[in-house]
């Protein structure tokens, strides 16, 4: 099994609800309040997903310069 790489949909999720309950309770309306989730939840898993890119490349550099420092030791 591999590793699940869908957390920013999750974490996305997780806000829509939590918008949702915040702005019922603040007496938005429900079309209101499903608006404001809709993008709470865009905002959320869009954000993440950018951040996980970037940490999932800066770990392919580094791997990658890496391995060239060990073929390089080799070589001499």
């Amino acid at each position: 099994m591999g590793k699940f790489r869908g957390w920013h949909i999750v974490a996305g999720f997780a806000a829509m609800l939590l918008t949702a309950v915040l702005g019922t309770a603040m007496g938005l309306s429900n079309t209101a309040a499903f608006m404001a989730s809709c993008v709470a939840f865009v905002a959320v898993s869009k954000g993440l997903e950018s951040h996980f890119a970037r940490r999932r490349r800066e770990a392919a550099s580094r791997q990658l310069e890496q391995s060239q420092s060990r073929t390089s030791m080799e070589d001499r």
